[in-house]
C-alpha cells in the first residue's frame, strides 16, 4: 500500500506551511470569538449595573484592549464608560468608530454628548447639531444641544433647543432645568423660578435645581424662601461652596432686616417716651392720652 502523499496533499500542507487559513474555519473562529466578548462585555455591564464600578471599568477597558477593531465591542464600551461618567475613556471608542465610517444617529449623539461631558462645548455642539440633522427625534437630544449653547453664551439658541425638547418630552429634567438657566440669564425670574420648580418635581434629589430655584427668588426679593431651597440644595450635596455662600447672603440679609426692624422699633419707642406728658399721661400720636397711673376703683 502506497504511504506517499499525494501531489494535491502536499500542495495542501506547502500552502498551510506558508500561512493559508481555511476561510470557513477561520469564520467559524471569528464568530466564536465575537460570542464569547459579547458574554464577556454582558457579564461586565452586569457588574457595573451592581455597582461594581471599578472591576468594570477595568473589565472593560482589558476586553477591549484584546480586540481594538471590534466596531460593536466599542460602541458598547463607549456606552458604559458614558454611563459611569468616564468621557475621556468613551471618546476614543466612539472615535474608532467614527474613523471606520460609522457615523449612525446613536454614534453620533453619544460622541455629541460625551464631548458635552467634556466641555469641550464647540465640538459638541457640532455634533449634538450633526445628530439632530441624521435624526431629530431622538430623546433628549434638543436638551443637550441647549446645554451646549448656553455654555458657550449662546443663550437664545439655547432657549430654542429646550423649548424643542419640552414641546416633544414636558418632563425632560434635563430641559426643564436648562430652561430655568436661560430664562434666569435673560431676567425673567418668575418663569425661571416655575421651571426650576418643574424640574424639582422630576428629581428632587439634585441639588442643582434648587440652588436654581434659590437663585431666581433672590432676585424676586423673596430671600425667606431662597434660603429654603439653598438649605435644600447644601443638604443633598454639603461639597458645593455656591449654595452655601447664597445661603449665608440670605441669613445675613435676613439679620440685618430683623436687626433694622428692632432698631425702629427701639426708635419708635424713644419717641413716644420723649413726648410723656410729666405729671400727666403719655401723648400718643394714635390715640388720645391715658393715665400713667393705675386706674382707682
Amino acid at each position: 500500500m502506497n504511504s506517499q502523499p499525494t501531489r494535491r496533499e502536499r500542495d495542501v500542507r506547502h500552502l498551510f506551511a506558508l500561512g493559508y487559513r481555511d476561510p470557513e474555519q477561520e469564520r467559524k473562529q471569528a464568530v466564536e470569538q465575537r460570542e464569547r466578548r459579547r458574554t464577556a462585555m454582558a457579564e461586565i455591564e452586569r457588574r457595573a449595573a451592581s455597582g461594581e464600578i471599578t472591576q468594570a471599568k477595568e473589565a472593560a477597558a482589558a476586553l477591549l484592549l484584546q480586540s481594538p477593531d471590534d466596531l460593536e465591542l466599542n460602541l458598547r464600551v463607549a456606552k458604559l464608560f458614558y454611563a459611569l461618567g468616564e468621557m475621556r475613556l468613551a471618546l476614543p471608542c466612539l472615535d474608532t468608530l467614527m474613523h471606520s465610517g460609522v457615523e449612525t444617529p446613536n454614534v453620533v449623539h453619544l460622541r455629541g454628548a460625551v464631548l458635552l461631558g467634556m466641555r469641550q462645548l464647540p465640538m459638541a455642539a457640532e455634533q449634538l447639531e450633526y445628530a439632530r440633522h441624521l435624526e431629530p427625534s431622538r430623546p433628549e437630544l434638543h436638551a443637550q444641544l441647549g446645554w451646549a449653547y448656553l455654555r458657550v453664551g449662546a443663550a437664545q439658541q439655547a432657549e430654542e433647543a429646550f423649548r424643542r425638547e419640552l414641546a416633544t418630552n414636558p418632563r425632560s429634567y434635563s430641559a426643564l432645568h436648562g430652561m430655568a438657566a436661560a430664562l434666569c440669564r435673560r431676567s425673567a425670574f418668575e418663569q425661571s423660578a416655575e421651571h426650576a420648580l418643574d424640574a424639582i418635581e422630576q428629581r428632587p434629589g439634585d441639588w442643582r435645581t434648587h440652588y436654581r430655584l434659590g437663585v431666581a427668588l433672590v432676585q424676586l426679593g423673596r430671600t425667606d424662601d431662597a434660603a429654603g431651597a439653598f438649605q435644600a440644595a447644601v443638604r443633598l450635596d454639603q461639597r458645593c461652596l455656591a449654595p452655601l455662600r447664597w445661603l449665608a447672603e440670605c441669613l445675613a440679609e435676613g439679620s440685618r432686616g430683623r436687626q433694622a426692624c428692632q432698631d425702629e422699633t427701639r426708635r419708635r419707642l424713644a419717641t413716644r417716651r420723649a413726648q410723656r406728658i410729666p405729671g400727666g399721661g403719655d401723648q400718643r400720636a394714635d390715640g388720645p392720652a391715658r393715665s400713667a397711673r393705675p386706674h382707682q376703683q
